[in-house]
């Protein structure tokens, strides 16, 4: 059974967005960045390539990653700016 979950709160100066999904299989995530990369087969891999590109022209944002079991998180941090 697959699943998403999206959560968004606020952490100090932070918008903070999680995004957590189930996966099967193995998952390598230090190749996530890679233009191509997947767990689910051909023709998907593009979203956090292009994630990786907007953080690093982006400096009031922050990306951390975790495994727990067969989920996989990925939370965007946005500063906020006053």
């Amino acid at each position: 059974k697959k699943f998403i979950h999206i959560n968004i709160y606020f952490e100090d100066k932070y918008l903070c967005i999680v995004i957590s999904n189930n996966y099967f299989g193995n998952l390598a995530i230090s190749e996530m960045d890679k233009m191509g990369y997947s767990s689910k087969g051909k023709s998907h891999g593009y979203g956090l390539n292009i994630v990786k590109d907007i953080l690093k022209n982006n400096s009031d944002m922050e990306n951390t990653r975790s495994v727990n079991g067969d989920i996989f998180s990925q939370i965007l941090k946005i500063r906020i700016k006053k």
